[in-house]
């Protein structure tokens, strides 16, 4: 009998033994660096977790110091990373034609670019589409205290001219911008060929205005480009509004010149107004995007 409970006790042993061994090693692993960005700013795999819920690789890739510390721990960061879905509306009828009701279904992409008899809904983050390129917008907040806005900029059809083109974000409110809360990045071929933060020359930080712009020198050739910025805003203001903008430079531009304008928010037009019409009349005016975001109802951007 004692013999027995001698066994039994060290089987207690090796089984509680094991279990802290297999704990503390989750815990180590998830203390390593995981993830090292083009700023040199390090991630334990738990935080990249985390932040990848929602937000893109390229806007974590350039993130900054501060922006890291102020979100990668912060497990209440809501959004939709823009998140798109398709939704399909079927309707029923009586034998008279007459709608009885409807409902929506959510189906894949697929489905969606093949159905020609309902009509089907894009839903996700608010986007503007010409034929040769995409802007969007999305925002992603805390609980408590940030509030941060991304647009990004997708190439279609490669342009001709190459020179400043300039990405602006716009909250509604004004607001003090921290320069350590802003990041950049132009990508080409699938690499980030140029990352920016808030002390870079290339950054416009209008404060009191509480907007802040980019201007980008695009790289010749290439297959693919995209671009992205990021400003993080110390606020809980809910719901929270921002506008984003693309201007591409049709004519040789110099970087001083395209960064001298103001950014004022007018509905859905272009948000970024060069004070020169000389250099204005150079840009492609494309309008702009923005978003809302209702934390307490969680309703993402849209």
């Amino acid at each position: 009998m004692k013999k027995r409970k001698i066994i039994i006790f060290i089987f207690i042993f090796i089984f509680v033994f094991s279990s802290f061994i297999s704990v503390s090693a989750k815990e180590n692993e998830n203390e390593k660096t995981f993830y090292t960005n083009v700023n040199g700013v390090q991630f334990t795999k738990k935080q990249y977790d985390n932040l990848i819920r929602v937000f893109n690789e390229d806007t974590i890739a350039t993130f900054t110091q501060e922006m890291a510390d102020v979100l990668a721990d912060d497990e209440t960061l809501f959004g939709n990373k823009g998140k798109v879905t398709y939704i399909r509306t079927d309707t029923i009828l009586d034998p008279l034609g007459n709608i009885l009701f409807q409902y929506d279904t959510e189906v894949s992409k697929e489905e969606a670019e093949s159905n020609s008899q309902n009509p089907v809904v894009l839903r996700g983050y608010p986007t503007h589409q010409t034929t040769y390129k995409k802007i969007t917008i999305d925002i992603t907040a805390s609980w408590s205290t940030t509030r941060t806005i991304t647009v990004t900029l997708e190439w279609l059809t490669m342009p001709a001219t190459r020179s400043h083109d300039v990405i602006a974000i716009k909250p509604n409110k004004s607001y003090t911008i921290n320069i350590n809360n802003i990041s950049g990045y132009l990508k080409k071929d699938g690499t980030i060929v140029q990352s920016y933060t808030g002390s870079s020359s290339n950054v416009r930080n209008i404060s009191g205005n509480g907007g802040v712009g980019l201007s980008m020198p695009l790289p010749t050739g290439g297959t693919s480009m995209s671009s992205g910025l990021t400003l993080v805003v110390n606020t809980s203001l809910d719901p929270f509004d921002a506008y984003g903008s693309y201007q591409h430079a049709q004519q040789s531009v110099t970087l001083a010149q395209s960064k001298v304008y103001n950014l004022t928010v007018n509905g859905t037009t272009n948000i970024i107004q060069f004070t020169n019409s000389t250099t204005a009349g150079k840009y492609d005016n494309m309008r702009s995007v923005n978003c809302s975001i209702d934390v307490a109802n969680l309703i993402p951007c849209s």
